[in-house]
């Protein structure tokens, strides 16, 4: 399908036990440019070194997507959006330094 279509990127969209042969097969194919995959990355510390790995040796983009659509600083700007106190919504874009530094701890948990 790869040697078929050549996608730019390929969008991993699986269950975490199907992500590390899925990655590295289509690193493999010298196909796409990038690989986008939901988390979690795989199932194995060893399954995602050999990810970053592979794509690495192929010069594949490797990136993952760890959604906060839940999270607190998403519910807040959802809040102050509703409220009108931010007017319209043009873009949105949220970074964490580590994926697991994103607790909050603002009042947003009392309108909640």
């Amino acid at each position: 399908m790869l040697a078929e279509t050549h996608p730019d990127i390929v969008s991993v969209c699986v269950p975490p036990g199907l992500h590390a042969d899925i990655v590295i097969d289509c690193a493999r194919t010298g196909v796409p440019e990038a690989i986008h995959c939901e988390k979690s990355m795989a199932k194995t510390w060893s399954d995602c070194r050999e990810m970053v790995e592979v794509c690495e040796a192929e010069g594949v983009r490797l990136s993952f997507n760890h959604q906060k659509r839940f999270g607190g600083p998403v519910r807040e700007a959802k809040w102050l959006l509703d409220d009108g106190a931010i007017g319209e919504l043009e873009r949105l874009e949220f970074g964490e330094e580590h994926l697991c530094d994103t607790e909050h701890t603002s009042s947003t948990s009392a309108r909640t």
